[in-house]
């Protein structure tokens, strides 16, 4: 029963976040990300270097779906309203070390 309601849990969070355009870059992914529910929206700019990206997830999601990924996991950490408004996603580790760790945990 515990992990149906943290997978619910997921899903839900997964619906509140949208990846409402993306630029696709030589060396990276610049994406802006909605997060939100009826009453409120905040939006997020995101770079993702193809590099960083590669070594994390070595070809087991796509790039749109590591995003939302990455939101879920700092949605887990604070309010959507703490979260940068702007930031390359090879910095979050700088804040929360055991990003990539967990990252890849769950890529398994």
């Amino acid at each position: 029963m515990r992990i149906r309601h943290g997978m619910l849990y997921m899903l839900m969070e997964l619906e509140k976040i949208e990846v409402v355009e993306e630029r696709i870059r030589e060396d990276a992914i610049d994406f802006i990300v909605r997060i939100g529910d009826d009453f409120s929206n905040t939006y997020h700019f995101v770079t993702l270097e193809k590099a960083y990206f590669n070594t994390l997830e070595r070809g087991r999601i796509s790039e749109r779906d590591f995003v939302k990924r990455i939101f879920l996991f700092l949605l887990r950490h604070e309010s959507k309203e703490k979260i940068l408004k702007k930031f390359n996603a090879k910095e979050i580790p700088t804040y929360f070390p055991e990003f990539e760790e967990e990252m890849t945990r769950h890529l398994r």
